[in-house]
């Protein structure tokens, strides 16, 4: 919806640009443009929930294979899990902060994605458009492994040792 807006107001620029007073179009347009940028790189349906989340499984079999959230803030506290077998956990934000914090006996197979933003695996950074990392940590002490699937549209993703 907001981008066919956008659509006629560019449309009455180019018209005005030929025909002269257009410049009030340009108050209306940049602000349609940043709010049709925004919600684009947003890829999180707002259906996934708002606010703050704190998933946070006690054992192996309280994981779920996915946890979404459509904006702010969402912890995903895996440091009570212990022997897991390698089952991939997919986690996204839309517009916001994921942040997973995995046990130090798991050895960790890392895949963090940002649209735009931060993805920062275990203390190695990289910003930017389009950031796409994979980092496998082992542990010192195995007692299995995990694999994460991790998104945000913008904003930042974050994985540490407990």
């Amino acid at each position: 919806m907001l981008a066919s807006e956008l659509v006629v107001v560019g449309l009455g620029l180019l018209v005005g640009a030929r025909f002269g007073r257009s410049r009030s179009l340009m108050l209306l347009g940049v602000p349609l443009a940043a709010a049709t940028l925004a919600t684009s790189a947003v890829s999180m349906p707002v259906a996934a929930g708002l606010g703050d989340r704190l998933w946070q499984p006690a054992s192996t079999t309280g994981l779920q294979p996915t946890y979404r959230l459509g904006a702010w803030d969402g912890t995903l506290d895996l440091s009570r899990l212990s022997g897991a077998d390698a089952r991939p956990v997919t986690a996204s934000v839309g517009l916001g902060r994921l942040r997973v914090i995995v046990p130090r006996d798991l050895d960790v197979t890392v895949h963090g994605r940002a649209g735009a933003g931060n993805v920062t695996l275990f203390g190695d950074d990289h910003a930017g458009r389009r950031v796409d990392r994979q980092v496998t940590d082992p542990s010192v002490a195995s007692t299995g492994s995990i694999t994460l699937d991790l998104r945000v549209g913008v904003g930042h993703v974050e994985v540490d040792r407990a």
